[in-house]
């Protein structure tokens, strides 16, 4: 919790709008949860998210497939978008493929947490939001639901994505921090997903401390996304 509470109160920064100006985004329909506030959970098709401290607005569904669902959800402090959570519950029976990702060298850290039918990994990476030419669908949902708010995006959060699969389903959470505010970089610059790399990462002191202070978070984490799936097996 203490770590949570330094994060989101670490203060607000002006940062760049990345895909939020111009023209209006075109985006998925809105899910019944669009606007919506929701506070320590998140139910998605049977599945319990946990959701850290703190209230989180729902954005449209990003889901391109009937037996899919994808959530994003948003968390702001004078209107920046703060925090991140990604939630994907996806039982087309394609669920072999996201597992390639598991461990890949640009990751600031992977764990593996489980093998045989049940696949089970998560890490601590970087994501880009706003220097892609070709954006997930997932991410041209935040773009859309920050545009509709007003809200400041970075163009890059860190934090753990886990996932979890077997025959038939996937289902990836995931959890981000603006780096801007929780690491201001120097001279007012605002941070790009490069900054975040493995290799800057290590050449750097302070991305190192936050990249081990979000992996320890992460690992004691772990459990609560793994109570809210205590039903399903996963």
């Amino acid at each position: 919790m203490a770590l949570l509470r330094s994060l989101v109160l670490a203060g607000a920064i002006a940062v760049a709008v990345a895909g939020c100006a111009g023209s209006p985004l075109v985006g998925p329909a809105p899910s019944d949860r669009q606007g919506q506030t929701f506070t320590g959970s998140l139910t998605v098709q049977g599945i319990s998210v946990p959701l850290p401290p703190g209230p989180w607005t729902a954005g449209a569904d990003a889901s391109t497939h009937p037996d899919a669902t994808r959530i994003v959800l948003t968390s702001t402090h004078a209107g920046v978008i703060d925090r991140l959570v990604y939630v994907s519950v996806d039982r087309t029976g394609d669920t072999a493929r996201p597992f390639r990702r598991c461990d890949d060298p640009g990751y600031l850290y992977a764990a593996d947490a489980g093998s045989g039918e049940v696949r089970r990994c998560w890490h601590i990476r970087a994501i880009s939001l706003g220097t892609l030419d070709d954006p997930a669908a997932s991410t041209l949902a935040l773009r859309r639901s920050a545009q509709a708010q007003q809200l400041f995006l970075p163009a890059t959060m860190i934090g753990p994505r886990y996932q979890f699969a077997d025959r038939h389903r996937r289902i990836v959470v995931e959890y981000y921090w603006n780096p801007d505010l929780i690491a201001p970089a120097p001279n007012g610059a605002v941070w790009l997903p490069q900054d975040w790399s493995r290799a800057a990462v290590a050449a750097d002191p302070a991305r190192s401390a936050v990249a081990a202070r979000l992996r320890d978070w992460a690992a004691d984490w772990y459990a609560d996304v793994r109570a809210g799936l205590r039903d399903t097996g996963a």
